[in-house]
């Protein structure tokens, strides 16, 4: 019982700060002339794809950053997602291609860490509602 629930906890920690990632990427795609900012909220709420399995207990090849982008490259892969999706964990797995999914999720965790009072924009940040992560993660185990 308390592992299920510590698990529920750090599902719905990552699915919360995820929401925040993508509020911030499709910001961010708004300002750019061809980027497509569902796409972007897209790409930042799915840019922890990676971690679920660990997040949900599957066996699951040993846990590193290339391991996490391996794993959400093929979850993606194979759960026939967005092709913004398959682009983001591809560009993680072979750095040196285009990385504009990558570029963008890190600006968007630049600013969902930074101070409210620093961050600017053309108009006022507003912060993503909550939601039940749990539900919606467990629809897409395999």
């Amino acid at each position: 019982q308390r592992i299920v629930r510590g698990r529920q906890d750090a599902i719905a920690e990552v699915w919360q700060y995820s929401r925040e990632v993508a509020h911030y990427c499709r910001q961010i795609a708004e300002q750019l002339p061809d980027v497509n900012p569902d796409e972007a909220y897209l790409v930042g709420l799915l840019h922890r794809l990676g971690s679920l399995p660990e997040l949900l207990g599957w066996n699951w090849p040993p846990r590193s950053v290339l391991d996490s982008a391996w794993a959400g490259l093929t979850l993606a892969k194979s759960w026939l997602l967005p092709s913004c999706v398959v682009e983001f964990f591809s560009e993680l797995c072979a750095p040196g291609d285009a990385v504009v999914w990558p570029g963008m999720v890190s600006a968007a965790h630049q600013l969902v860490r930074t101070p409210l009072e620093r961050r600017s924009s053309a108009r006022p940040l507003r912060r993503p509602p909550a939601s039940n992560p749990v539900v919606v993660i467990s629809r897409l185990a395999p």
